[in-house]
C-alpha cells in the first residue's frame, strides 16, 4: 500500500517535480530522454520560455510541445513551429493552458513552417458555452503584431499550416494592436485546414487566404469555424483574394459562422482584383454557413471578379443590406455562381446583381438560383393536386371553370401547369382545350375552352395541376 501511495503522489506531482528538477532548468523541461521517463509520452511539457521549448524539440528531431492546463505563457518574440527542412513540430495547448501574445515590433506572433501545426484539444467549440472559458491564445496588452498566425514560407513550397480546435481572443480592453489577419494563409499547396476554431474580437480580417505573385495554390478547408469581428471598424470575418498573377483556388467552407463585420463590410468576401481565369479566385464552395450582420449596410457574401462559386445552404440573420452581392470590375470576370437553399431572415435584399443593376428585395427562402451573366431563379414546386372536371356542356365559343384544387402555399404570383391524368376521352378530342389555370391563395382553378362552332359535352376526367414558382 505504501508503494502504491508513493506512486500516486509522484504521478500527481509531476509539474512541481519538473519545475524543481535542477537538471531541467527553470524555464523548460529538460533533455528528451529525461522527459520520456518523466512524461511517458515523448512530449515536452512547457511551463515557460515557449521559444526555447520549441527550439529544443526541433533540435532533437521534432515532436510535440505541450502547454498543460493551468499554465499561461507570455510570448514576447515570434514563435516558429517547424522549419524550412520540414522537421515536425506540433504545438498543443491543452484545455486550460494559454499563450498570451505580447510580441512587439510589428512582426507576426506565430509562424507555422513546414512540418508545423497548432492544436488546442477540447478548447475551441467545446468550451464556448462554459462560464469562465479560457482562450487558447489571448492578445496581451503589449502586443504590436502584424498577423497573429501566418505560414512561414510563402513561395508555394509549403504545403500546410493546420489549426485545430483553438480559441483565439482579443479582449475589448486590450491595448495590444495588430495590423494584419488573425489567421493568414499565403500560397499554401496542400489541403490546409482550420477546424473547430473560434476567432473573436480581432479587427481587420479574421481569416485571410491569398497568394503571392506568380504562385497558385489550392485546397483550403474551413470546418466549423466561428469568425466574429465583433462589429469593429475594418473587421471582415473571411476574405479570399488574389494577386494579379496568382490566386487561391478550391476553398471549401463547411458550416460555421462568419458574423458581425465592421460597418459597410462583408461577412465573406471573395475579391478577384480585376483578375480573370486562373488568376482569380475560383472553386469556392460554401455549405451550411451562417452570417449575421452588425449594421444595416453589411453584405453577407460579396463576390467580385470570382468565378465557379457554389453555395449550398446560406443563412442570413441580423438585418444587413445584401445577403448576396455580385459584381465585377471588368466584363466577363464574374460567372458561374450557383446557389441552393438561401435563407434570408431579415436582410433588405437577398440578392443584389450590381452587374445588371437588378435587386431582389425582401426576406425569402430561395431553393435554387444560378448566375451566369444574369440571375435565373430555379423552379420550385409548391405543390400538386387533382380534381375531376364537371362533365357538363360547354357551349360554342365559351370557357368554363372546373372544380378548384387545394394547393397549400400557392400564391397569386405562382404559376400552375395542368394536364389530364390519362389519355383524353373521345369527347375531348372534338375540340376541347385546357386553358391556363388561375392561381389564388392556396387554390388552383382549371379552365376548359370550346373554341369550335358547336356545343361539346366533354366527359368527366381527372385533371392534375402543379404549382411552381
Amino acid at each position: 500500500m505504501r508503494f502504491l501511495l508513493a506512486g500516486i503522489f509522484l504521478f500527481a506531482s509531476w509539474p512541481f517535480l519538473l519545475a524543481q528538477n535542477p537538471s531541467v532548468g527553470p524555464d523548460r523541461v529538460g533533455p528528451k530522454q529525461d522527459r520520456k521517463q518523466q512524461m511517458l509520452n515523448g512530449s515536452i511539457y512547457c511551463v515557460a520560455n515557449l521559444n526555447a521549448c520549441v527550439a529544443d524539440e526541433i533540435a532533437l528531431g521534432g515532436g510535440r510541445v505541450v502547454i498543460p492546463p493551468g499554465v499561461s505563457i507570455s510570448l514576447t518574440s515570434t514563435l516558429t513551429l517547424g522549419n524550412s527542412n520540414g522537421v515536425p513540430l506540433a504545438l498543443v495547448i491543452e484545455r486550460g493552458g494559454q499563450v498570451v501574445i505580447n510580441v512587439p515590433g510589428g512582426v507576426p506572433a506565430i509562424q507555422i513552417s513546414k512540418g508545423g501545426s497548432l492544436s488546442c484539444p477540447q478548447s475551441g467549440y467545446h468550451q464556448v458555452a462554459e462560464s469562465g472559458r479560457v482562450p487558447s491564445i489571448l492578445m496581451g496588452p503589449s502586443a504590436n503584431i502584424t498577423d497573429l498566425i501566418v505560414n512561414a514560407i510563402k513561395d508555394g513550397t509549403q504545403g500546410t499550416a493546420n489549426i485545430d480546435g483553438c480559441f483565439m481572443f482579443n479582449p475589448g480592453g486590450s491595448t495590444g494592436t495588430h495590423s494584419g489577419a488573425a489567421v493568414h494563409w499565403v500560397s499554401l499547396s496542400e489541403n490546409t485546414r482550420a477546424r473547430d476554431t473560434i476567432i473573436e474580437g480581432f479587427h481587420n480580417v479574421d481569416i485571410l487566404i491569398e497568394n503571392r505573385a506568380g504562385i497558385f495554390s489550392s485546397s483550403y478547408f474551413l470546418d466549423n469555424v466561428i469568425a466574429n469581428t465583433s462589429g469593429l471598424a475594418g473587421g471582415v470575418p473571411l476574405r479570399i483574394q488574389s494577386h494579379p498573377t496568382g490566386s487561391p483556388a478550391s476553398i471549401r467552407v463547411n458550416g460555421g459562422q462568419y458574423v458581425h463585420p465592421g460597418r459597410g463590410l462583408p461577412n465573406i468576401d471573395c475579391e478577384g482584383a480585376r483578375s480573370a481565369g486562373v488568376n482569380a479566385p475560383y472553386l469556392l464552395t460554401i455549405e451550411g454557413a451562417y452570417v449575421e450582420a452588425s449594421f444595416p449596410n453589411n453584405v453577407g457574401l460579396k463576390i467580385r471578379d470570382c468565378h465557379d462559386v457554389n453555395v449550398t445552404g446560406l443563412v442570413g440573420a441580423g438585418g444587413g443590406g445584401d445577403l448576396v452581392n455580385v459584381g465585377q470590375n471588368g466584363a466577363g470576370l464574374t460567372y458561374n455562381i450557383q446557389m441552393n437553399g438561401i435563407y434570408n431572415a431579415n436582410w433588405t435584399n437577398w440578392f443584389n446583381d450590381t452587374i445588371n443593376s437588378k435587386m431582389y428585395a425582401g426576406a425569402a427562402s430561395i431553393p435554387c438560383a444560378n448566375f451566369t451573366v444574369t440571375l435565373t431563379i430555379c423552379t420550385q414546386t409548391v405543390g400538386t393536386g387533382t380534381s375531376t372536371s364537371n362533365g357538363t356542356i360547354i357551349h360554342a365559343g365559351t370557357s368554363q371553370a372546373q372544380p378548384a384544387i387545394n394547393v397549400t402555399g400557392a400564391t397569386t404570383t405562382d404559376v400552375a401547369v395542368c394536364a389530364l391524368n390519362a389519355s383524353p376521352p373521345a369527347t375531348w378530342q372534338t375540340g376541347i382545350q385546357l386553358l391556363a389555370p388561375v392561381v389564388t391563395a392556396n387554390t388552383v382553378t382549371p379552365w376548359l375552352s370550346n373554341p369550335t362552332a358547336g356545343n361539346i359535352t366533354p366527359a368527366a376526367a381527372v385533371i392534375r395541376c402543379t404549382v411552381i414558382r
